[in-house]
C-alpha cells in the first residue's frame, strides 16, 4: 500500500511538472541560496572554535533557518492546494495562504511531538 501511495505521488509530480515548479523551483532555490550562505559563514565552521565569539551568527542563522521553514510550508500549502482543489499558481510563486501555512506548522509540530513521545516509551521500555 505504502508503495502505491509513493509511485501515485511521483506520477502526480511527473503528470504536472509545470505546475510542480512553478509552486516550487524559486523557493527551493532561494531555500539552497540559504543553505549555501549558512555553510560559507566562517562563524558556521564547527572546527572553527567557540560559537559565542559570534553572537551576530546566531541571528543570522536564525533568520535563515525561518525563511527556510516558510519556504517549505508555502511550497507544501501551495503544491496540496494545487493537487486538491485545482488552484493553479499564476507566475512561479504559489499564492500566500498564511493561515494554512500556520495549520500546517501547527500539525507538523504535533506529529513531531508525538513520533518524540512514541520514541521515548520504547526508548523507556527497551532500556528497562
Amino acid at each position: 500500500m505504502g508503495w502505491k501511495i509513493f509511485m501515485h505521488s511521483v506520477r502526480m509530480v511527473l503528470d504536472n511538472l509545470g505546475p510542480a515548479l512553478r509552486v516550487s523551483a524559486v523557493l527551493y532555490l532561494l531555500q539552497a541560496a540559504s543553505q549555501i550562505v549558512t555553510f560559507m559563514m566562517p562563524q558556521a565552521d564547527p572546527m572553527g572554535g567557540a560559537p559565542a565569539a559570534a553572537p551576530v551568527a546566531a541571528g543570522e542563522l536564525l533568520i535563515l533557518m525561518i525563511l527556510a521553514l516558510v519556504a517549505s510550508l508555502w511550497i507544501a500549502v501551495g503544491w496540496h492546494r494545487f493537487v486538491l482543489t485545482g488552484e493553479t499558481p499564476r507566475g512561479w510563486l504559489p499564492r500566500w495562504h498564511g493561515s494554512e501555512m500556520l495549520s500546517y506548522l501547527g500539525r507538523s509540530i504535533v506529529i513531531g511531538l508525538l513520533i518524540g513521545l512514541g520514541i521515548a516509551v520504547i526508548g523507556g521500555l527497551a532500556m528497562g
